[in-house]
């Protein structure tokens, strides 16, 4: 269990410090594999069953994968950069 984390640590550590690099500062991130909607109306007819709706706000958007992008990508995706910083 040790193990599982000191690996975990490591992780957060290398995250932390990708931040403060330049050019990979979330708020210059653009996703990948994913692209941001407005609506998604099969979720809000699903929630509205329930007696839900779908607050945009609070979830930080509606993701949608979109397989255009993905089939379109070269590896490595972001060139050097991984989960555990410049490699």
């Amino acid at each position: 269990m040790q193990r599982v984390s000191d690996s975990k640590s490591a992780l957060e550590n290398a995250q932390r410090a990708l931040r403060k690099e330049s050019g990979t500062s979330e708020e210059e991130w653009r996703p990948l594999f994913f692209r941001k909607e407005d609506r998604d109306p099969v979720a809000e007819k699903l929630l509205e069953a329930v007696g839900e709706s779908l607050d945009v706000d609070a979830t930080c958007g509606i993701w949608r994968f979109d397989v255009e992008k993905a089939t379109s990508l070269d590896r490595p995706w972001r060139a050097q950069l991984t989960p555990h910083g410049l490699e």
